[in-house]
């Protein structure tokens, strides 16, 4: 079976690539697109908005110590619990809101990696 996966729809990947894109602007002294990249931080991933409890639902699980089996899968059973809770749509639109935002200028380096097929 062969399974998808599109790197446009990943929260925590798309947070690391703004991130990283401000930190550039940052050290490069490039203030109108510091601006530009923090703003949209700010905008989609504010405390309450779908992409923020998805981006804490994967730290959950990045920085979960290691436990039992049972305990385990009940961890795994409340994290995909969660995820499930989030409005998908919404979610959906709004990730392509942000790599739509004409105004965020993204490296190129990014850009190749977001134009990838995982296969």
């Amino acid at each position: 079976m062969r399974v998808r996966h599109n790197k446009k729809r990943n929260t925590a990947f798309l947070y690391e690539s703004l991130i990283t894109e401000l930190t550039k602007a940052i050290v490069r002294g490039q203030e109108e697109k510091k601006q530009k990249v923090l703003e949209t931080i700010k905008k989609y991933f504010n405390a309450g908005s779908p992409l923020k409890k998805e981006l804490e639902i994967y730290k959950s699980v990045l920085e979960a110590e290691v436990m039992s089996p049972n305990l385990s899968q009940r961890f795994l059973f409340e994290v995909k619990k969660d995820f499930n809770n989030l409005i998908l749509m919404l979610f959906s639109q709004t990730l392509y809101q942000i790599i739509r935002t004409s105004d965020l200028c993204i490296s190129i380096s990014i850009q190749r990696v977001l134009m990838l097929k995982l296969v």
